[in-house]
């Protein structure tokens, strides 16, 4: 089946472009484009949209020209730029997210490495100072046993008492 020409134009608006309408006063065409809530649009010199509609899913806008030389061709290709342009809003987004998820991920096992290490660190610390301590206290203790364990001697031939 072949694809009339209006149909091939209104394709990429599919879902967006709710209905094309005849300003008879003007003797323009206006676009009612329903978009989602949280889509950017605007005016420019040559074309004006308009809320109609909104609720918390989405707006229903009405897209025409300010001046008469704008054709409904001009309209569609309007349209056509709102969405490309926020798909592309959305797809930087999504992008943004997954690169965020992906340092975050990151982050979080760097923090749970850090506090690892810290955690060995205190443990270790502690360790040392306990070992240090316990040599500390074991040459002293050496030393006290020692000099308490001596014996003086007389030297024979001189009779002075030393310590051996």
């Amino acid at each position: 089946m072949m694809m009339e020409t209006v149909e091939l134009a209104l394709k990429p608006t599919n879902g967006y472009i709710l209905s094309l309408v005849k300003d008879t006063f003007n003797g323009w065409w206006e676009l009612e484009v329903g978009l989602p809530i949280k889509w950017i649009y605007g005016n420019n010199d040559m074309i004006t949209c308009s809320v109609i509609d909104e609720n918390d899913k989405g707006r229903l806008i009405k897209i025409s020209p300010k001046v008469s030389n704008i054709t409904i061709d001009y309209l569609i290709t309007y349209v056509q730029l709102i969405i490309e342009t926020n798909l592309k809003i959305e797809e930087k987004e999504i992008e943004f997210k997954n690169k965020f998820d992906e340092l975050k991920v990151t982050l979080e096992k760097q923090a749970k490495d850090f506090y690892l290490e810290l955690d060995v660190m205190k443990e270790d610390s502690f360790k040392t100072v306990t070992k240090q301590l316990e040599i500390e206290v074991n040459c002293v203790n050496d030393k006290i046993t020692k000099s308490v364990g001596k014996q003086k001697k007389n030297k024979p031939d001189t009779g002075v008492i030393v310590d051996v």
